[in-house]
């Protein structure tokens, strides 16, 4: 049995010639490296040859190897996040655990993340392609290919793009959102100046749907409505009736484990989601406290699943969310920074 690494003298990756001579041990399998460009019919020999493609990758666009493995009738590994995913599923594919992470590229983009394999899930995933019976690789393969062939060949593509041009020439103007801000306001809390440096740089008039409080920092203005408790009492009805009465159309809700009673929150945002307002829940805490072990993510995970977008900060929070079964829906959203002015002399 050979590993084949198929790569490229890529500047910014790691010398995969130099690793394997430092780590090699006595009991290493059979490694080729291929560093050299490979014609049409090489490359498609090359996949004839082997047993399964294994692309534990970070990122893709699309995953033209493991389409092209696939129209090969050849086994796909690969991460389960990811542009392939458009045709790699668990019918078609053996798909690797992975935990995000910030990226590592020379973009240097701090905002940003990619999936990073597990290795241990690879190993055993290896493992077990290896030990399958080759008719089920096939099957697999098959089924893989049927999609491609059936949903991505370039005039299919033309066709849907096509399309979705004339889709979005029938959608009407786009009439401004009621947008209704649930956050504490105007008080010593970190949420509340959060919520008031996004606030007043929103180009769009949002309504302040705030927690009521004793200790104001500065006097409300006039779109500010104190119509909720935070804590474990309210039952949130009051601020429903504010909603109701004054249409609002999307919500913005400011989430911290303290705000809310989780099951009189549940009925809230059921009531929300199913009266078509749009929801978008950004999470200033997703670690459960020890003190107060009646209040669990998992609780919340079936009514976040119908929230249209849930916005954190870290990509531990995307992690700990994504353990729930919540990834598709979720999204980082990073702290800002406010701008200052300096003068230099």
């Amino acid at each position: 049995m050979t590993l084949i690494i198929k790569t490229f003298p890529n500047p910014h990756n790691e010398d995969i010639t130099g690793f394997l001579k430092q780590k090699r041990r006595k009991d290493f399998p059979d490694v080729l490296i291929i560093e050299d460009d490979l014609d049409e019919p090489r490359l498609k020999a090359l996949y004839e040859q082997c047993h399964v493609l294994v692309a534990p990758s970070k990122a893709e666009g699309f995953g033209l190897p493991m389409a092209e493995a696939m129209l090969s009738g050849l086994a796909v590994i690969t991460t389960g996040w990811g542009g392939q995913m458009d045709f790699c599923n668990e019918e078609t594919a053996w798909l690797v655990d992975y935990s995000f992470e910030p990226t590592q590229t020379h973009f240097g983009l701090f905002d940003s993340v990619w999936a990073r394999p597990d290795i241990g899930d690879l190993a055993r995933t290896m493992r077990e392609v290896y030990e399958t019976k080759p008719i089920v690789r096939d099957e697999r393969a098959t089924k893989g290919k049927e999609i491609l062939l059936n949903n991505f060949r370039w005039s299919d593509v033309a066709t849907r793009l096509v399309k979705s041009a004339k889709k979005w020439a029938e959608i009407p103007p786009i009439v401004q959102p009621r947008i209704a801000w649930v956050t504490s306001w105007n008080n010593r809390c970190g949420i509340a100046s959060y919520s008031a440096h996004l606030v007043e740089n929103i180009p769009a008039d949002v309504t302040v749907l705030a927690s009521r409080s004793e200790l104001l920092s500065k006097v409300d203005g006039v779109r500010v409505h104190r119509c909720w408790d935070a804590g474990e009492e309210d039952s949130l009805k009051e601020l429903a009736a504010v909603i109701d009465e004054d249409r609002f159309d999307t919500l913005v809700i400011q989430f911290n484990y303290g705000f809310f009673n989780f099951e009189r929150f549940i009925d809230f945002l059921a009531e929300q989601l199913d009266a078509g307002k749009v929801v978008v829940l950004t999470m200033h805490a997703t670690i459960d406290p020890k003190n107060a072990p009646h209040k669990r993510l998992e609780k919340l995970k079936s009514i976040l699943a119908r929230c249209h977008r849930i916005l954190v900060h870290t990509p531990s929070d995307l992690n700990r969310l994504k353990g729930l079964g919540l990834v598709e829906n979720v999204t980082l959203f990073p702290h800002g920074i406010s701008r200052l002015r300096t003068s230099f002399k």
